[in-house]
């Protein structure tokens, strides 16, 4: 009796040594394959929860509190984290990363706007956030030089390009200050403006011919073509419409000119081949289709801002403005409301007027005007 019940411990002790043993050995393996040894619901749980903590370092989340749902979560990425954003629509490619993943894409019409980097300073806005379809172009916050140096009005004379009479109001070169904005990437069309009067805002242009076209407006040969014969009232009526604006003077010049003080949106010397204008020889003295020039786009990517058609702007003329005109975000002086600023030159302009620091006045109503067009902008 002692004697089996002696054999009886032996074979339970020596039976916990060899669970114990297995158990280690279980634990201490690191590659080998070894015999599944049966575990507790505790060790179930734990060695759970370890993997549920690698699989999410591996996908780069913070680990949480892990769970069967979290652990489907962690090792399935949603769909979004594999989508690569579409290019911006528009003539400048701008290319976004894919985001990390989130439980829900933001919706495209609430985010913010993106903010320029290095390889995309100025970032096409999506023609689906516009009534119009136009695309618009942003232009960063800072200080830019508005009007003309000295050193510049020298250079001018010289070449026999300063008009006393047409240039004095550039003068003095100053320097603004403008909060950041967004405008249209080029002038506005037949088409866009075409679903203004469909909607019943607008009125027809006063005329529906061009220059040399007797079928202008409302010939699809001519949708892309820019809108003319538009007065000051009428630009203001379409850019309300289109849920934008005019554009302030300043705003004009700097997303024509940029940060260096340039002569002309593409650079310091004219260049017939970047523009529509007397000597061109583009479309035998008319206007041509927005966006044909994309050699001649200013340093932030707008085009057509020389030559083509001039193009309204908020502001009253005043010749001599710029000696008092504030130095951030200049609204333009408080007038009569009878003259008001165009710039850009225009298909029959001289080489004087496809100089960026170029402007002049025209009356409020005026339509009887072949070369007059649209351009809005918009602030973020």
């Amino acid at each position: 009796m002692k004697r089996s019940q002696l054999i009886v411990k032996v074979f339970v002790i020596a039976l916990v040594f060899a669970f114990q043993s297995a158990c280690n050995s279980a634990g201490n393996s690191s590659g080998s394959e070894a015999t599944a040894v049966p575990q507790s619901e505790g060790a179930q749980e734990i060695n759970e929860n370890l993997e549920a903590v690698e699989i999410a370092v591996d996908s780069q989340t913070e680990p949480t509190q892990p769970s069967d749902s979290a652990i489907n979560e962690a090792s399935e990425p949603a769909d979004s984290a594999n989508e690569i954003t579409p290019e911006t629509p528009g003539s400048l490619d701008v290319t976004t990363e894919a985001a990390e993943p989130t439980p829900e894409p933001a919706d495209a019409n609430t985010e913010e706007t993106p903010e320029p980097t290095a390889d995309a300073p100025h970032i096409a806005f999506d023609p689906e956030n516009t009534k119009d379809g136009m695309v618009m172009v942003f232009i960063p916050a800072g200080e830019f030089p508005m009007g003309t140096s000295d050193e510049q009005r020298t250079r001018l004379i010289d070449e026999h390009i300063w008009d006393k009479n047409w240039n004095e109001s550039e003068l003095p070169l100053h320097t603004v200050y403008l909060d950041a904005y967004w405008i249209d990437q080029t002038e506005v069309t037949n088409g866009q403006y075409a679903l203004c009067v469909a909607d019943g805002v607008c009125q027809e242009p006063r005329f529906l011919k061009s220059a040399t076209r007797d079928s202008y407006f409302g010939n699809p040969e001519f949708q892309n073509y820019p809108v003319v014969y538009i007065d000051w009232t009428m630009a203001k009526t379409y850019c309300t419409w289109a849920g934008r604006r005019m554009p302030t003077e300043a705003e004009w010049e700097k997303a024509a000119r940029g940060t260096d003080g340039r002569l002309y949106p593409w650079g310091n010397e004219i260049d017939n081949t970047r523009a529509n204008f007397t000597g061109s020889g583009s479309e035998g003295g008319d206007t041509t289709a927005v966006g044909s020039f994309i050699e001649g786009a200013s340093p932030y990517g707008v085009l057509d801002m020389a030559g083509n058609v001039w193009e309204w702007v908020a502001d009253e003329y005043a010749q001599r403005y710029y000696y008092n005109s504030p130095s951030e975000n200049p609204p333009g002086p408080t007038l009569t409301g009878t003259r008001y600023t165009i710039r850009g030159g225009s298909w029959d302009g001289t080489v004087n007027s496809m100089r960026i620091a170029h402007r002049y006045g025209m009356e409020v109503d005026y339509t009887d005007f072949p070369t007059g067009g649209i351009r809005c902008a918009a602030s973020p």
